[in-house]
């Protein structure tokens, strides 16, 4: 591996997810790769392999958008589970990052739907999933020693260490490990009550773009099988699942004070 930083941790993750049990069986360590997604996809990963690398030259976002390379100062893996219907994968590790970030930020970390964790409007974590024949490849990429930023993210992105957290890449993945596996492990109810109390959406007005068409109006609730139900301005409500959904606007009002979400 080219990056010393890189090195030690095979075994570290290793021991990490002994500890932690399933859905974690094991670990795939890169210095650099192109994209630990394509990887997963490319090697044919079985489930419960996890796949981390040290740099990450080409990652993908959701519906063909990219990942910015920030060489050394990121947190790049995949997941790979059985694949399974349903949006409960979106919330769970979206719950799972926020619950790994608040560790060192406290509750400062927002839920903007369907894919980024956002730190007073700015995106500090991504998370893509995708479904690949009878698997679930579900990428995190956590912002975590960055300091510069290209030009056009200068605004919009921030890492730990900018939020006064300067901890290491490796005991971030540590933290993703034991949140994703108790995330996933929580009952539906629960797993919800969980996610109203981070989502920066909730009574919104938004514009969402699915299959090439708009649909404008409020956020009215989260749903484990449909994902976000949206109330357009002639009372309708229209349901839009995470993987085949983008924000479009509305995200700007996402702010550490969130919107109330009582019921």
């Amino acid at each position: 591996m080219q990056n010393p930083e890189v090195n030690g941790w095979p075994r570290a993750l290793k021991e990490t997810i002994q500890e932690v049990g399933p859905p974690f069986e094991r670990v795939r360590v890169y210095g650099e790769t192109d994209s630990t997604q394509e990887i997963a996809r490319r090697e044919r990963a079985g489930s419960g392999t996890l796949i981390v690398a040290g740099r990450q030259t080409r990652g993908r976002g959701r519906l063909g958008s990219a990942w910015a390379d920030t060489a050394h100062d990121g947190v790049a893996m995949t997941l790979v589970l059985p694949r399974e219907r349903g949006e409960r994968f979106a919330f769970a590790v979206a719950v799972a990052v926020a619950r790994a970030a608040e560790q060192w930020l406290g509750p400062r970390v927002r839920i903007k739907w369907p894919n980024d964790l956002l730190v007073d409007g700015r995106k500090l974590a991504g998370i893509l999933i995708e479904q690949t024949g009878a698997h679930a490849l579900i990428g995190i990429g956590v912002n975590v020693a960055q300091t510069i930023w290209p030009r056009e993210l200068d605004q919009k992105a921030v890492s730990l260490t900018q939020l006064g957290a300067p901890v290491s890449r490796l005991e971030v993945m540590q933290r993703l490990i034991v949140e994703v596996a108790r995330a996933l492990a929580l009952e539906p109810e629960q797993l919800m009550e969980e996610y109203a109390a981070r989502d920066g959406l909730r009574g919104r007005t938004v514009t969402v773009l699915r299959a090439g068409r708009e649909f404008h109006g409020q956020v009215r609730s989260m749903d484990l099988r449909k994902g976000l139900t949206l109330e357009t301005p002639e009372g309708d409500s229209v349901q839009l699942p995470a993987m085949e959904s983008r924000l479009l606007s509305g995200s700007h009002s996402v702010r550490a004070s969130s919107p109330d979400t009582s019921a």
